[in-house]
């Protein structure tokens, strides 16, 4: 009984109910609990950690900002005033 309820834990979908081969279904797998515990290390258990950027957005990379998010340049100034050289 015991080994039956371990094999219903460990429970793989069937690679043709899928449409992958076994092997490549077990690589998602692993990618996807890599991704889990990363995401798990840094946001739970690393509230202060940050992401960084390169460098000082620069006027023409402002102005592609405004243009693709449909706003002025006096818009999308405020909101990276933080980021602007």
């Amino acid at each position: 009984m015991g080994q039956f309820q371990i094999c219903h834990l460990f429970y793989l979908p069937s690679s043709e109910f899928v449409g992958l081969p076994l092997v490549q279904l077990l690589l998602l797998l692993l990618m996807l609990l890599i991704f889990l515990l990363d995401f798990v290390l840094s946001f739970v258990f690393l509230p202060e950690a940050q992401y960084f950027n390169l460098g000082p957005i620069a006027d023409d990379q402002l102005n592609d900002y405004a243009l693709r998010a449909g706003v002025s340049t006096d818009v999308a100034q405020q909101r990276l005033v933080s980021l602007l050289a």
